[in-house]
């Protein structure tokens, strides 16, 4: 028998959503908070960089509404002054092709649409397991 969790990892209890689907009520949200996480939804770029600046989330989601200059710029400001918190861009089918500039950008990881809620937490954890790996390699040079 195989158990799969369901619970958030340590560490990963809030995760800042971007974009339309960051709205109360989303399926997204919805989905994110039955799972045992809290959700902080963000309706613009200025309130992004303020859950980064003050360490609210441990994880981010940004959705396939938000434009791919918007997701670019957002990401390249954010890993100025934030290496460690995965970030998860979630596109459209038809931007799959900029997947590797967004990667390039800061992102950790993208998943095509439609994504299962299932598929997006375990890319999150994987990306959250590897920076805390980071993490603890720099305090062991």
């Amino acid at each position: 028998m195989t158990f799969i969790s369901t619970s958030p990892p340590v560490g990963g209890e809030t995760i800042g959503v971007f974009g339309v689907k960051s709205r109360q009520g989303s399926t997204l949200i919805r989905s994110l908070t039955w799972r045992g996480y809290q959700p902080v939804p963000a309706i613009d770029e200025q309130e992004v960089i303020n859950l980064f600046e003050h360490a609210m989330i441990s994880a981010l989601i940004i959705t396939d509404s938000v434009p791919l200059s918007v997701v670019h710029d957002l990401c390249r400001s954010i890993r100025i002054t934030n290496a460690m918190t995965p970030i998860v861009v979630l596109l459209d089918p038809s931007n799959r092709d900029k997947a590797v500039s967004i990667l390039d950008g800061g992102a950790d990881h993208y998943a095509v649409q439609p994504a299962s809620i299932d598929e997006i937490l375990h890319e999150l954890r994987a990306v959250s397991r590897s920076a805390r790996s980071k993490q603890y390699s720099r305090f062991a040079d």
